[in-house]
């Protein structure tokens, strides 16, 4: 199959689907004028306000979607994206600073005032970065591991998350899940 439809408004940064791949995909259908919502897989994500994971129909927060494997004709065992813990924890990051950003009218410069809205269990194995300028914008960093072997994933206000240093993990981004 070629996706060329789906891949019409991708970022030319963001890798092509190809045999081993794994991407987030969500299939939702809202009735009624938004009285009936369903998703075909469970949504869950971090609520930094309740400081805990919360079931919700959000349609439009990739972290709470189900995966899509590019699998040969012939079929292939599960994968699993083993960049996927830090980019979850880069998640609770952005999560942390928008509840932030709405207790004080600013993005935070430190991650100790943002450690109450984090799940510590997800981002204890992670060193923690925040960059902010005001209101407006944030960059967060998620690193594991040091160089030349570490993982640094980012995360940006808008909810941008990119992997921006993986060879912690070598060429690839997948592994068999065991």
């Amino acid at each position: 199959m070629r996706h060329e439809d789906t891949l019409h408004g991708q970022p030319a940064f963001a890798a092509r689907p190809a045999v081993g791949g794994l991407w987030r995909i969500n299939f939702s259908r809202v009735e009624k004028k938004g009285d009936i919502n369903w998703v075909w897989s469970p949504q869950v994500v971090w609520d930094a306000n309740r400081t805990k994971h919360a079931g919700i129909i959000g349609m439009h927060l990739p972290d709470a979607w189900g995966w899509v494997q590019f699998a040969p004709a012939e079929g292939a065992p599960p994968l699993r994206d083993v960049t996927w813990p830090a980019r979850l924890a880069a998640l609770n990051l952005y999560y942390a600073q928008h509840l932030y950003m709405g207790k004080t009218g600013n993005f935070s410069t430190s991650v100790s005032a943002l450690r109450p809205y984090l799940d510590h269990q997800i981002t204890s194995p992670f060193q923690l970065a925040v960059e902010a300028r005001g209101n407006s914008t944030f960059n967060a960093t998620v690193t594991y591991g040091s160089a030349p072997d570490e993982l640094r994933v980012r995360v940006r206000e808008d909810r941008l998350v990119r992997v921006v240093d993986s060879s912690y993990y070598g060429s690839t981004a997948v592994s068999p899940v065991r």
